[in-house]
């Protein structure tokens, strides 16, 4: 995962935000913009947060293809219980299949 946080003024060669939001949420992370110290203190709160609290989750694919494909994945929450919860869910969207030697 990787957690962006992007400082600068687009008008003064800043940040492109649209290209950070893309790389941090193709890998499951966020990106943070903020505007003045609060915001950063805020954003940083915000990672140690979700790092703290966050779940590993193995998968093996029944797909044993060793082709280099990208393969798309989704996680959904099935228990009724949590879905009421506003949980949300960071994860990468999909992986790269190793390639066979």
């Amino acid at each position: 995962m990787i957690y962006v946080i992007g400082i600068g003024d687009k008008r003064q060669e800043g940040v492109d935000k649209n290209a950070l939001r893309d790389l941090a949420e193709r890998t499951g992370g966020r990106a943070f913009f903020p505007k003045k110290q609060d915001d950063l203190t805020s954003a940083f709160a915000e990672i140690e947060q979700e790092l703290r609290s966050q779940y590993l989750l193995a998968y093996s694919s029944t797909n044993k293809k060793r082709d280099g494909s990208f393969r798309t994945m989704a996680i959904e929450v099935t228990n009724p219980e949590l879905t009421k919860q506003k949980l949300k869910l960071r994860y990468r969207p999909g992986y790269f299949a190793k390639r066979s030697q």
